[in-house]
């Protein structure tokens, strides 16, 4: 896949099992480019083109900007709920659970309505594996992960659930170490996503490392390193 601005004649080769990072040293250039990428990953226009062998790719599908990576949520409602439905899958194959729950489930509904006080009282059981998860508040624990931790477990929720091949972070360097950043960079070959790191300053070089790096300096020049 080639990322390209035109703007700032810029053309990113994402090449499979290589990471990139764009290095934008003027701050009103990399202010620009963050509102373009900001926008488009929300399905709006901005001055980025995403391509591949030639076909147009909508950036809202293809690429997951982040920007604030101390907020990132597992959690959201997008993640769930693919999550709900891989899960829904799996358990397909629990008719005998499913019926032994519903039988239990509705012999306690009935114990309880016949002692009410209320009469003519009556009741729908429609079971589903979803309304299970939700009411046990079937999610990932997040509190305990350290900041590393918690980014490895989105990107394998990139690559299974939302189903991305390209994430954009901004300014990972200044948070992490270089060791943390060999690490996230296999990991992210792992699980077959293109790593897109943006950053102000150029980072160090990280040795034995597939990594491309394009730098947009002062003069608006694009070195490629």
């Amino acid at each position: 896949m080639i990322l390209v601005n035109e703007k700032y004649d810029l053309k990113i080769e994402m090449r499979e099992n290589r990471s990139c990072c764009l290095v934008v040293e003027k701050p009103e250039y990399l202010a620009d480019m963050m509102m373009d990428l900001i926008a488009q990953s929300q399905g709006d226009e901005g001055g980025f083109v995403l391509s591949d062998h030639g076909s147009l790719l909508p950036i809202k599908h293809y690429l997951d900007l982040q920007t604030d990576i101390f907020h990132l949520d597992l959690n959201q409602r997008k993640v769930m709920k693919g999550i709900y439905a891989a899960l829904e899958e799996v358990a397909q194959e629990e008719v005998e659970a499913k019926g032994e729950i519903t039988t239990a489930i509705i012999s306690v509904l009935e114990r309880v309505t016949s002692r009410a006080a209320y009469d003519n009282l009556t009741f729908d059981f429609d079971f589903e594996w979803e309304n299970l998860f939700k009411f046990f508040h079937l999610r990932i624990e997040e509190q305990s992960l350290s900041l590393e931790e918690k980014l490895a477990e989105y990107f394998k929720i990139l690559s299974l659930v939302l189903r991305k091949p390209i994430l954009c972070l901004l300014h990972a360097h200044i948070y992490f170490s270089e060791k943390q950043i060999r690490e996230l960079i296999q990991l992210s070959k792992y699980q077959k996503l293109q790593l897109l790191f943006i950053e102000a300053r150029e980072p160090k070089k990280i040795p034995d490392e597939d990594e491309d790096i394009y730098i947009l300096d002062q003069d608006r020049c694009v070195i490629i390193k």
